[in-house]
């Protein structure tokens, strides 16, 4: 796999993931998708200078599982689900009529342009054929699905509070959003403890550990499925998988 062919992998995924939530949530009425490409580049920038701060303080802990622990639920989890969250917050203010709708698209839509900026930092920093089969794994095939979901969970609350005009809002929301993080957490420490234990970090290894990826995927579908079943009996209208209202 050529360098160029995973550049393109690694960006692409990440926008179909977008595109495919834009139509599941029923193309919703903004002017343009730019906006959300631009906070979400802006959030990538502004959580990368938090994570260089935070870096520091995990030095005394050295290299071990951990500093990988701490480093998933603080630098990665936390301080990235929180800049995103602030971002999305500033989207829907800036947005003059609001719809259940647009709240799942702002939050994936600047999820996913996050995580392209991430994605090409990463493929940046690669170095060998094994590490660009592992930002493969990782990078497109696990950690845009998580991203997708991690944004969902405040997308899908945030689109109830929406629809029931304002009711619960701060409940709801920070509910989702520790969720969010909580998953983000649970998703990445596992693979950061991998690294940790095999430097060359190579996509069989990430593969090997997959099934510690469970508990994520157990909160991500215990937030979303509830709010998707509540918006439909709003009426919100979705094309999911799961959802009992249809198109």
């Amino acid at each position: 796999m050529s360098p160029e062919a995973t550049l393109i992998g690694a960006t692409i995924v990440p926008l179909l993931a977008g595109i495919s939530i834009y139509l599941i949530a029923g193309r919703p009425e903004y002017r343009s998708p730019g906006p959300l490409i631009i906070l979400g580049i802006a959030a990538a920038l502004a959580s990368l200078l938090i994570e260089r701060t935070m870096r520091a303080t995990f030095e005394p802990i050295g290299d071990s599982t951990w500093r990988a622990i701490a480093k998933a639920f603080l630098e990665s989890s936390l301080c990235e689900e929180s800049t995103k969250f602030v971002v999305f917050l500033l989207w829907l203010a800036l947005l003059h009529r609001r719809r259940p709708q647009d709240a799942l698209v702002g939050s994936v839509g600047i999820a996913v342009s996050y995580l392209a900026v991430e994605n090409v930092m990463a493929l940046d920093r690669a170095a060998g054929v094994d590490e660009w089969l592992a930002i493969i794994v990782e990078r497109s095939l696990l950690t845009t699905p998580s991203t997708v979901a991690d944004a969902l969970q405040v997308g899908v609350w945030t689109a109830v509070v929406i629809a029931d005009r304002g009711s619960g809002a701060l409940r709801r929301i920070a509910s989702a959003l520790a969720a969010a993080v909580l998953a983000h957490g649970l998703w990445d420490a596992p693979l950061l403890v991998a690294k940790q234990r095999d430097a060359a970090g190579d996509a069989w290894t990430l593969l090997q550990w997959l099934p510690l990826l469970l508990p994520s995927v157990v909160v991500q579908a215990a937030s979303i499925i509830p709010g998707v079943r509540q918006l439909d009996r709003r009426g919100v209208r979705l094309r999911w998988p799961f959802s009992t209202a249809g198109s």
